[in-house]
């Protein structure tokens, strides 16, 4: 037993990560609408008017915008990583909508994306993460035929 009081001396009590609050809905709309205004910059490949360096400009931009509503001081990394979030959210709500719709037979008619889902689907809709690649081929893997 003396073992085990030493033991437990000798672990360091775990330090807490302070948390921030979450993302208020305000603070969600505005990231949205931003995004929105800025999509071609945001969405863009990088080129010789695009640079990473207009991308950093505009997330500190919504950055300052978002820290204004006083919730809590965010990052941009944050702030990237909440629209990340909520486009990864909206993708698996539209891809699930579009599979209900494609059943058949006796199934209830699937339900509508909330208004801030389809704000995100509205926004990222154009992008071949959500739709796809027009024209794209679904490739399969044919059997080889041999010819003897």
């Amino acid at each position: 037993m003396a073992e085990t009081a030493s033991m437990t001396e000798e672990t360091p009590r775990k330090i807490r990560r302070k948390r921030n609050r979450n993302f208020s809905v305000d603070e969600e709309n505005i990231i949205q609408s931003l995004v929105k205004s800025n999509s071609q910059v945001l969405h863009d490949k990088l080129s010789s008017e695009v640079t990473n360096k207009k991308k950093s400009a505009i997330w500190m931009a919504i950055t300052k915008t978002v820290d204004m509503k006083d919730v809590a001081l965010r990052s941009v990394d944050e702030v990237k990583e909440k629209w990340s979030n909520m486009t990864r959210k909206a993708k698996k709500t539209f891809t699930d909508y579009r599979l209900q719709q494609r059943k058949t037979g006796g199934v209830p008619p699937p339900s509508e994306p909330s208004q801030a889902i389809s704000r995100i689907i509205e926004i990222m809709q154009d992008s071949a993460s959500f739709s796809g690649i027009s024209r794209g081929l679904e490739s399969e893997i044919l059997p080889s035929v041999c010819n003897i």
